[in-house]
């Protein structure tokens, strides 16, 4: 600059550093190239501008420049900076600008080179043109090279490959994209890929959004499995109440006995046992043995004083899975609500303490089931007899023998005889 500005005082004279290419070098080292590029362009120096931009490795900016003024080597500035670009390895960058020149084809063939595919799919997506099979299929060679087989599946459908399409979707675990598909081209796959969905949520933990997918492909036993992980208990009761209505019921056994167990840990033990047989259809049943299985279990439990039945914790820590198939048997679930409706009225009155007494009676000194006769009548003689003396008592002795006998049958031969003994 130093040698500009006396080689131009010596020339024409006066203070050289007022020289215009003086001044527009010293904006150029202060980083000032706006500044620059507008003093030669003042002094009509246009090539010295493209010169300073190339020079300063600015192309960008050059062939700006050269657009702006109709400059007429604008296509070999342009070429200069694509070579420049890929001798440098940057196709992305060179990609990008054949893209704003609008050659589509070229743009897609350097990002391919530089390894770029998903570039190459956007500018198929961004711009409608007649592309051949052939660079589509290297779009999508790329792409399922790089693992991005939810983009190759949208080329391919593009294609209107509809088989590799939905495949591809499949591998990429697009499944909105298979489905939507599916509706139009295979509707009887549709089922198979939300159960495939569901599957591939709960590998990857996300079981909360599993569930509604096994709702749809319509798979119950997969859709109550995922609510219990997920711990949507009420979900998982309403799923397993709605698939037991009139289908074969087998499937169902071991989600009530995990429900029963739940219950016996939450708050309301009581509240959940009795909602349980309650909201139950009616079902087959499945055991011949259930009912003495499921009662001798039960009556092993102590008895609540203030509601006459069996403390519900007991029941459910112990006789989970006889609970369970009681559940599905309409002999034995009828028969605990006929009980239970018996014990309602006598409960929390005098009575009571009674029926408890002779009860508990049972359930200690004989515990086999039934119980015996003679055990209740050697052993249970002052219960008994405290029982046969009050009228509600002996009344809710007999009606729930009228539920299950064997269960009572034993306990009321002995209130009958020490009534019969009384009088």
């Amino acid at each position: 600059v130093n040698r500009l500005i006396q080689d131009h005082a010596a020339e024409v004279g006066g203070d050289g550093s007022n020289y215009y290419m003086a001044q527009a070098k010293m904006a150029m080292l202060a980083k000032q190239f706006q500044r620059a590029e507008a003093i030669l362009l003042d002094h009509n120096e246009l090539d010295e501008a493209l010169a300073m931009y190339q020079e300063l490795h600015k192309y960008n900016e050059s062939i700006q420049l050269a657009e702006r003024k109709n400059h007429p080597k604008l296509v070999h500035l342009k070429n200069y900076y694509l070579q420049w670009l890929l001798s440098t390895q940057q196709e992305e960058k060179a990609g990008e600008l054949q893209e704003i020149d609008g050659d589509y084809v070229r743009a897609i063939e350097l990002y391919l080179r530089g390894g770029m595919a998903a570039k190459a799919a956007s500018v198929v997506q961004r711009h409608n043109a007649n592309y051949s099979q052939e660079l589509l299929q290297k779009i999508v060679a790329g792409l399922q090279a790089s693992g991005m087989h939810d983009r190759a599946g949208g080329l391919y459908e593009r294609m209107g490959l509809i088989q590799p399409a939905m495949d591809a979707y499949r591998r990429g675990h697009a499944y909105r994209q298979a489905i939507e598909l599916a509706k139009h081209s295979q509707p009887g796959l549709v089922v198979a890929l939300e159960e495939e969905w569901g599957d591939w949520l709960v590998s990857q933990r996300q079981v909360d959004a599993a569930i509604n997918h096994y709702i749809e492909a319509g798979n119950a036993t997969k859709a109550i499995d995922a609510a219990m992980t997920a711990r949507q208990w009420h979900k998982a009761e309403t799923l397993l109440d709605q698939a037991s209505m009139g289908a074969d019921q087998t499937f169902a056994l071991p989600f009530y006995e995990k429900l029963a167990t739940h219950y016996a840990h939450s708050r309301q033990p009581e509240t959940r046992i009795v909602e349980m047989l309650q909201n139950l259809q009616s079902a087959a049943t499945l055991l011949n043995s259930t009912v003495d299985d499921t009662l001798g279990c039960i009556s092993g439990c102590p008895m609540d004083s203030s509601t006459l039945n069996p403390r519900p914790l007991c029941v459910l820590s112990n006789c989970t899975t006889d609970l369970a198939k009681c559940l599905f048997s309409s002999t034995c679930r009828s028969g605990v609500m006929c009980e239970l409706r018996c014990t309602e009225s006598i409960a929390k009155t005098e009575d009571a303490l009674h029926f408890s007494s002779m009860m508990e009676c049972m359930r200690v000194h004989c515990p086999g089931f039934p119980p015996s006769k003679t055990c209740a009548a050697l052993h249970c003689i002052k219960e008994a007899g405290e029982c046969a003396l009050h009228t509600k008592c002996r009344e809710t002795l007999e009606c729930a023998n009228g539920c299950v006998p064997s269960k009572y049958s034993a306990a009321l031969e002995a209130v009958q005889q020490s009534a019969q003994l009384q009088v």
